[in-house]
């Protein structure tokens, strides 16, 4: 735009120079012839200008007069027909460079696209490699782990194992702060006709090898051994007049972090209970797994085992599921 509007000014100027000088010129020519007649005039024997003269000097000076005016009138023409040629290939040139710059435009999105696509595809070859080497993982660690039918029963804790995958060949049938008063009693699982049912009727679907049970944490509080002791043989019959040819784990009472216990929760406590416990698996013919032992540390669970003191870390979770692998 700059550029157009000095070419503008400079035809302008350009126009009212040549003006000026037609009109000099003209001027020029007029006086010239006047004094030339002027000059003729005094020599003639009666001194004076002819009418015929006078007309030819201003027929002279109105004919340079027009062709001044034509002349300029003609390199005005020329100048405008320069700007606009001008303005023409400027726009040729705009025009090529935005061609030129959509013709890269397509070819850097092409090649941007073509980059994609090789990244995706490499990408979802490494995706179908690592599927498919989790895949053989898993067949290996299947063929090597037992192939028999395995339930866990219990409260929190062992929802915990179930969330933490570490024993993925296992049905998990437990639920948080359930006591064991309440598990006949508390419609807390979905059965597979749709309605709801207790933990027996959800774990009574299928078929099991092996059933382990923990419970007692939230029993703690229980003031009467004989109360406890009652609820517990009676699901461990329960289960196996179910199961007959299972095999029935009673775990022991994890450990709790000392500095995090209280009158309640406190590893004092859960050696107690832990005692129970025992009993109930001795007069029942179950299996009694000591899992507490494995965890413990200063009679207590270390410190960097829980964040509240109670429920595992993923690295203790590990060791509970190595435990009962190697051990039952």
């Amino acid at each position: 735009m700059a550029y157009r509007k000095r070419n503008r000014r400079r035809m302008k100027r350009r126009q009212e120079m040549y003006k000026r000088k037609g009109r000099k010129i003209a001027v020029l020519l007029g006086l010239l012839l006047l004094v030339i007649g002027s000059v003729g005039c005094i020599a003639s024997k009666d001194g004076v200008f002819t009418k015929q003269r006078i007309s030819k000097a201003k027929q002279v000076t109105q004919s340079s007069g027009e062709e001044a005016v034509t002349e300029d009138r003609q390199k005005n023409t020329v100048l405008e027909e320069g700007s606009k040629n001008r303005k023409n290939s400027e726009k040729n040139q705009q025009t090529v460079r935005k061609d030129n710059k959509n013709k890269d435009n397509k070819n850097n999105k092409d090649k941007k696209d073509k980059k994609d696509k090789e990244r995706e595809s490499t990408t979802n070859k490494d995706k179908v490699n690592k599927n498919q080497t989790k895949k053989d993982s898993w067949k290996e660690n299947s063929s090597s782990e037992s192939k028999d039918r395995i339930a866990f029963l219990g409260d929190s804790r062992t929802e915990g194992l179930a969330l933490s995958r570490t024993y993925k060949e296992a049905d998990f049938y437990a639920k948080c702060g359930i006591c064991l008063n309440q598990i006949q009693n508390k419609k807390n699982f979905i059965l597979k006709n749709g309605k709801r049912g207790n933990m027996l009727d959800a774990l009574f679907q299928k078929e099991y090898d092996k059933i382990y049970l923990m419970f007692g944490l939230n029993e703690l509080g229980w003031p009467y051994e004989e109360e406890f002791e009652s609820y517990y043989e009676s699901l461990v019959n329960q289960i196996k007049e179910r199961y007959p040819k299972a095999e029935i784990y009673i775990q022991s009472i994890l450990p709790v972090v000392e500095s995090k216990g209280d009158k309640i929760f406190n590893n004092e406590n859960i050696d107690k209970f832990n005692g129970y416990v025992e009993k109930v698996a001795e007069r029942t013919g179950a299996v009694y797994v000591d899992v507490a032992s494995a965890m413990k540390k200063n009679g207590g669970l270390p410190e960097d085992a829980s964040e509240d003191g109670i429920h595992l870390k993923r690295e203790y979770m590990e060791k509970w599921s190595e435990y009962l692998k190697e051990n039952t």
